[in-house]
């Protein structure tokens, strides 16, 4: 509503007992605000405060935020050994600070190449964590929501690279938990508002998730009716490897080898087996890259591997370290052959990559 001058605001302990002209209660504290504002509190609603780790810097950050007028921030997966002590000193008044939720993370496999995870997980593998757990068919759904719970997280962030099955058993389950998920389904259902009102065109924030709510669509509007949905809906197996093929470039040696392996990917089965021989011909397919490479071109790989890790390097254990140095060079390698990832899921497979990198510069 507007603005209403020459209001008096009664507090009594942390809340508000009263708004209005001229109050005058016995004993109480004045404090004059005469010609400032009045605002409710303002939620950050996406922060991140530890990936990686920095107690301090989060505790500044966290400082101005409550002096702006931010009195509640909603961290969106960090490490969240580092968020849940400085949640505590929020929340005992230790330090300055907004009230602090915060979410554990899950997503596909191959989402754990990102070096962002390998920060947020420092000391431990990323995806084998409470906080930030790779699904897979083989995942059991009840335990991973449970040691999401253990995390004291208020919620459960889903995020890249998971098929329609795994959102909606992760989604039932944390129901019957009672891990608050509505928000994950109203944002797909703003996302989506959103999208046809752009006429279909893409959204550059959607393309972390797609795949998965795009096939999860009809089975999260019934599962947020009465959350009964049993069965996925079909994947059209043979187009998505058909688009995978295509998007394969000329230039890619032996492409017509590659593109003969996925058409034969079909032949493995239901959706799950055929999923795994595309991660088992992906991996052939970059390791044969790889030994591809001149000499000169190997080096030049390997000093960006280096550079980009120079910062982990002393916190990592070696193990750790060789498995964000694969990762790496993988993603270094499909840039410089412009290859997708093999995957039912991936926006390729969907025939969506070139809208994806057409809408991507003013997202």
């Amino acid at each position: 509503g507007p603005a209403r001058p020459g209001m008096d605001i009664l507090v009594e302990g942390a809340r508000i007992a009263a708004i209005g002209a001229n109050i005058e209660p016995t004993g109480a504290r004045i404090v004059d605000a005469s010609g400032l504002y009045v605002t409710p509190g303002l939620i950050d609603a996406h922060v991140h405060i530890a990936t990686p780790p920095n107690a301090r810097g989060a505790q500044a950050l966290l400082r101005r935020q409550l002096y702006s007028g931010v009195t509640a921030v909603r961290v969106m997966a960090d490490d969240l050994r580092s968020v849940a002590e400085i949640a505590r000193q929020a929340r005992l008044g230790e330090i300055a600070s907004p009230d602090i939720h915060y979410a554990a993370l899950m997503a596909g496999e191959s989402f754990f190449a990102d070096p962002r995870t390998i920060a947020a997980a420092a000391g431990e593998t990323p995806g084998r964590v409470p906080w930030m757990q790779a699904i897979t068919d083989e995942t059991d759904i009840r335990l991973a929501v449970a040691m999401a719970r253990g995390t004291y997280a208020s919620g459960i962030k889903i995020y890249a690279n998971l098929p329609a099955p795994l959102v909606r058993r992760i989604t039932q389950e944390a129901h019957r938990q009672g891990i608050p998920v509505e928000l994950i389904q109203d944002v797909m259902e703003k996302l989506f508002e959103r999208q046809r009102a752009k006429n279909g065109r893409t959204i550059s924030g959607l393309r972390y998730f797609r795949a998965a709510v795009d096939a999860a669509w009809e089975e999260m509007v019934a599962l947020k009716a009465g959350g009964r949905a049993e069965t996925a809906l079909p994947l059209p197996i043979s187009s998505r490897l058909a688009n995978l093929a295509a998007c394969l470039p000329a230039s890619l040696p032996q492409r017509d080898r590659w593109t003969t392996a996925l058409s034969g990917s079909a032949s493995a089965g239901e959706p799950n087996e055929v999923e795994a021989a595309l991660r088992a011909l992906d991996a052939e397919l970059l390791a044969a890259l790889g030994s591809g490479l001149a000499e000169a071109e190997r080096q030049a790989l390997a000093r960006q591997v280096d550079q980009a890790l120079a910062r982990l390097r002393d916190r990592l254990p070696a193990d750790e370290l060789a498995i964000a140095s694969d990762r790496l060079a993988e993603q270094l390698l499909r840039r410089r052959f412009d290859v997708p990832v093999l995957s039912l899921f991936s926006p390729e497979a969907r025939g969506e990559g070139e809208a994806l990198q057409a809408q991507e510069p003013g997202g």
